[in-house]
């Protein structure tokens, strides 16, 4: 598996660890919200990468509980390159919906994402999402 992906992901994090300021809270808000960015982009380039390799991987695809009933026109399907069409169906997942792509992950690769309703990563996820839409608010706040 191509670990270029992983690099970049591990090079994003690295760039925001020695630009933190703990004195600059606005600042470390962006930051945190763009390492859950970065996470994002590492999950989806490696689903998009295994598909392009594997073509039984993109009939996994076509066949998951997510797009098995999606429904195209014969015309679309003659005129257009298929791993184009996939390709951005999968561009407007939103890598960051664990609930949304831990199928995706199971059922197409195979590869089981595994996390509780209460687990950290869930938190900070939801955490990023307050700091993109309320400035750092909960919905309670």
């Amino acid at each position: 598996m191509n670990t270029k992906f992983y690099d970049e992901f591990i090079l994003s994090i690295n760039i925001i660890q020695q630009k933190m300021q703990p004195e600059d809270l606005f600042l470390n808000k962006l930051f945190f919200a763009n390492v859950i960015t970065s996470f994002e982009v590492y999950l989806q380039s490696v689903f998009v990468d295994l598909l392009k390799q594997d073509k039984e991987l993109l009939k996994k695809l076509t066949l998951s509980s997510k797009y098995k009933n999606n429904k195209i026109s014969l015309n679309k399907a003659l005129t257009n390159d298929m791993m184009i069409y996939l390709s951005e169906l999968i561009k407007n997942i939103v890598f960051h919906n664990l609930s949304d792509i831990e199928p995706l992950f199971k059922e197409v690769l195979g590869v089981n994402i595994n996390y509780k309703s209460d687990d950290k990563i869930l938190k900070s996820i939801e955490k990023r999402h307050d700091i993109i839409h309320r400035n750092g608010k909960t919905k309670e706040s």
